[in-house]
């Protein structure tokens, strides 16, 4: 499966630059889940890395240095947390001088909103098309669930990602910086109400619903469900959860 993925990801780099390519690309062009792509890269930045030293990347497209520290950065807040990570941390791991990271990034928030924005364009592309796939599909119900189960799977595959997230928004006091996350987030509720707003005209769903509310309540459902797990350490239930949570929102945005 290793070698499934890195193969589809070098035929991708022929036929584009690697600042094009996402987990959700790779994982089309392997015809695997994203969550399979997950299971043995951390992220995009690692997987192009290992074909970068494996020299399946041409010298051309050798990993650029603000990739390098984003990539080692991802590992270092995993492995130690938000809080404890220094940006010393982060340059001893990418093998370079704090200051060839400040050349790239004003601070360690700085850098954690650029590994943020990565996820959240790769979550923006799939989550997207998969919604606007299932609710237009013949058994909306079923797909419906198919989707947030993939999503629930993401969240265990990557529950380290999860947990981050939630310390940095608990330790982070910089407006600016929760000005961009607004901005990101923002964007995300936007693509997600013209999805529903497209499937409303379509008779999709119901008509007695402003679809901004459902790009709101999607959200916050796998939200909620998130700190569950974290607070109490359940992930037992994923797949009844995603039963259950396709139910309750099935049964609020049917057409009747």
């Amino acid at each position: 499966m290793r070698k499934l993925i890195l193969n589809a990801a070098k035929r991708l780099l022929k036929k584009e630059p690697k600042h094009q390519l996402s987990i959700t690309k790779i994982a089309k062009e392997a015809k695997v889940s994203r969550q399979s792509v997950y299971r043995y890269f951390n992220s995009k930045e690692e997987l192009i890395e290992i074909l970068s030293k494996e020299k399946i990347i041409d010298n051309k497209e050798d990993l650029d240095i603000k990739t390098q520290i984003i990539n080692s950065a991802y590992q270092t807040f995993a492995q130690l947390g938000y809080n404890q990570a220094t940006l010393d941390n982060i340059a001893d791991k990418a093998g370079m001088t704090k200051g060839a990271i400040y050349s790239h990034f004003n601070s360690k928030e700085d850098l954690f909103i650029s590994i943020f924005n990565h996820h959240i364009e790769d979550q923006v592309s799939f989550v997207l098309e998969e919604i606007k796939t299932a609710l237009s599909s013949a058994n909306q119900e079923k797909q419906l669930n198919d989707v947030i189960q993939k999503q629930l799977d993401f969240i265990e595959t990557n529950s380290e990602w999860s947990k981050l997230l939630l310390e940095f928004f608990a330790h982070s006091k910089n407006p600016e910086i929760k000005t961009q996350l607004t901005q990101s987030y923002r964007h995300f509720k936007q693509e997600l109400t013209e999805i529903f707003y497209q499937l409303q005209e379509s008779g999709y769903i119901s008509g007695d619903i402003y679809p901004g509310m459902i790009a709101t309540v999607i959200p916050a459902l796998l939200d909620g469900l998130i700190m569950h797990w974290i607070v109490y350490s359940d992930q037992t239930k994923s797949i009844s959860s995603a039963s259950q949570l396709s139910k309750i929102l099935w049964n609020g945005i049917s057409p009747k």
